[in-house]
């Protein structure tokens, strides 16, 4: 009997032990191309080191590798160092999952789907010094991603020596003690200033960045911005901002450099110069981004200039500053990369271009003949939220998450130029991102997702079995000293914001008391009842908004029901946009005229100060009714304290009639 328990217990084991070792398809990212399973096992903990042979491109990529594990060892073929070095990121992989246990002998063949795979860093914000941006290149080598793109200037800091402009980094890098992001961003602080908070790279620190990012074939990208985002250096250099009467008078600071000014070009070329000699990228990213333009309207010398080069529009004196600058760096051998908002006016001949607010300029950009960059918000802007916010630290107020980020594809849809997709991107911007830890946080796991969508082919992509790999690689990142977001603690999608929702009031009609609701440039008729909560941001599909005034909404069941319980839900975003309502109303009537109270509900849950957050009010019991009316009181103090967008907002999801 001892004997019989005996070999259960082991044959217990046995199959323990075979249900932990991984299958060999839940273990790569980004996935490869193809994986064939071979007969036998090995153990990598045992096998020689591997064996490799640089000859032909492998799939007709530079970058494409073979690498075969089997009982004779492990062999690597590419066609160069860096297929060589992309095997290596894989056999990595796959020694962590197998640490300790045998795996199937395996041959693998590998290729990339774009050329370009880049990720970003925002600098200026918020600083992070040499060993962090190195930390970050070795985890990204190690997901096959090859460009950095180097956010180093913006209208906060400059974060990169200039010899020729020693204030930009003296005063320009610095902040006074205890300045915090929504701060004047004018405010700025000698190196030798107590306390002062900031930091900038010298470019001794750069060749370092860029040697280690050579070694792990990854190509720097240096992004100076111009011609808006540019008040840190209009601080230091006035003479470069747009002058006249209505200009000085305007409500809104002078951001942009003014392109009627010689000394605007003077400036921007000495800057590139020793940019180009110390960045050996074929690429010089110039931004171009969110110029607002208006100074130039009002400006003498920018008006002196379009009338000169027969401009009739201030986007076309936008172009013409791109194009003269696109000029210059081609003298210089190099090319210019910016950000969509270059084609404004027209986009510079040569110009390759980011496609960030969607995908429309990027497949316009195509079809004219230009390469492209996608990195768009929904899907690659990692400053957002990546689960339900109130548990995460402050970020901007939009919501991309693993799967959001893992879903994109640039290729999809028809479009001309297709071939011109030159890659993806994801992009980290550090407004609300101080600490380098939650960087990193922000970072990952999406950047495995990223990476997967940069490098594997469509057709071998699925969510379900990434998530598994993100999961494993998560746990690796973690022990080699990595801050990640924890997958397993997911909340995911806010509930109903995207499987539809069953109810009494779904699809149907509702009235409003405020006028612009009822008026032609309401857009979002039905949002209400369209079987939908509101997601977590604001910023997408599925709430209705009320500004200045409360909400006051009448729904029309079309005929009178038995109702036992009514739901609707408020969205903060505390001082930054929005508020939760101070009381809740609801009433019911059969007529639409006559109507009865069912509940007067108190607003009782505090608005969070940084973070979006959401408020539930529900009355249960049981009356009839075909018209259920939503009152909801807005708090007039809140609504106009300083520093509140918009006067504020109610924000309102659907009516939940059951």
């Amino acid at each position: 009997m001892k004997m019989k328990n005996h070999l259960f217990f082991v044959a217990v084991l046995i199959a323990a032990v075979s249900c932990s070792t991984p299958d060999i398809h839940e273990v790569i990212i980004p996935c490869p191309t193809e994986i064939e399973v071979l007969s036998g096992q090995v153990s990598l903990d045992e096998s020689p080191d591997p064996v490799a042979v640089i000859g032909e491109n492998v799939m007709d990529s530079p970058e494409g590798y073979e690498l075969t594990i089997d009982k004779d060892g492990i062999v690597i073929k590419a066609g160069s160092e860096t297929g060589v070095f992309y095997a290596h990121q894989t056999l990595k992989q796959l020694r962590y999952a197998y640490s300790g246990r045998r795996m199937p002998a395996v041959h693998i063949l590998d290729a990339p789907r774009f050329e370009y795979r880049g990720m970003h860093l925002d600098v200026s914000r918020h600083f992070q010094g040499v060993e962090f941006v190195k930390k970050q290149l070795e985890m990204f080598a190690s997901l096959k991603l090859n460009v950095f793109h180097f956010h180093l200037t913006d209208g906060i800091g400059w974060r990169l020596q200039i010899d020729r402009y020693p204030e930009l980094t003296d005063i320009g890098a610095w902040k006074p003690a205890g300045w915090k992001y929504g701060d004047p961003t004018d405010l700025f602080a000698s190196a030798d200033s107590l306390d002062a908070v900031g930091g900038f790279y010298t470019k001794d620190d750069i060749r370092e960045i860029l040697a280690f990012a050579d070694s792990l074939h990854i190509t720097v990208i240096p992004e100076i911005e111009m011609f808006g985002h540019s008040s840190e250096v209009l601080t230091i250099y006035p003479e470069l901002k747009c002058k006249g009467k209505t200009v000085q008078e305007s409500t809104h600071p002078v951001n942009e450099f003014c392109i009627g000014n010689e000394k605007t070009f003077e400036f921007l070329e000495n800057v590139l110069t020793e940019v180009i000699d110390l960045f050996p990228s074929e690429y010089i990213h110039i931004g171009g981004d969110e110029a607002s333009m208006r100074h130039w309207a009002a400006c003498p010398l920018c008006q002196k200039r379009m009338k000169k080069e027969g401009l009739t529009d201030v986007k076309e004196l936008q172009s013409y500053g791109i194009a003269r600058i696109e000029k210059f760096v081609n003298g210089k051998g190099r090319q210019i990369i910016g950000w969509e908002e270059i084609a404004k006016g027209g986009i510079a001949p040569n110009a390759a271009l980011m496609s960030w607010r969607g995908v429309e300029a990027g497949q316009q950009a195509t079809s004219t003949g230009h390469k492209v960059v996608f990195c768009p918000e929904p899907y690659c802007y990692f400053d957002a939220y990546q689960d339900e916010p109130i548990k995460l630290p402050e970020a901007m107020t939009n919501y991309v998450s693993l799967e959001n980020t893992y879903s994109f594809d640039p290729a999809e849809g028809d479009f001309e130029g297709k071939d011109l997709i030159w890659g993806v991107q994801a992009n980290l911007w550090t407004e609300r991102v101080e600490e380098a830890s939650h960087a990193e946080m922000m970072y990952y796991p999406r950047t495995f997702a990223l990476a997967e969508v940069a490098w594997s082919l469509r057709e071998n992509m699925d969510y379900d079995n990434f998530r598994k790999r993100a999961i494993r690689l998560s746990d690796k990142a973690r022990e080699d000293g990595y801050t990640v977001f924890d997958l397993r603690t997911e909340t995911g999608p806010r509930p109903g914001s995207v499987d539809s929702i069953e109810h009494l009031a779904v699809g149907a009609s509702v009235t409003y008391a405020d006028d612009f609701h009822n008026s032609d440039q309401f857009e979002k008729k039905g949002i209400l009842t369209d079987g939908k909560c509101g997601p977590w941001s604001h910023r997408y599909p599925g709430w209705d908004t009320f500004a200045g005034t409360d909400a006051d909404v009448t729904v029309d069941l079309g005929s009178v029901l038995k109702i036992k319980n009514i739901e609707t839900s408020f969205a903060s975003y505390g001082v930054r946009y929005g508020y939760f309502p101070l009381e809740v109303k609801y009433e019911v009537s059969l007529d639409g005229v006559n109507f009865e109270t069912l509940s007067v509900m108190n607003g009782t849950k505090a608005a969070d100060e940084k973070r979006p957050d959401f408020e539930k009010f529900e009355w249960k019991g049981r009356t009839k009714a075909r018209y259920i009316r939503v009152f909801a009181a807005r708090d007039t103090a809140f609504a106009t304290r300083p520093g509140i967008w918009g006067s504020g907002r109610l924000m309102l999801d659907e009516v939940i009639v059951r």
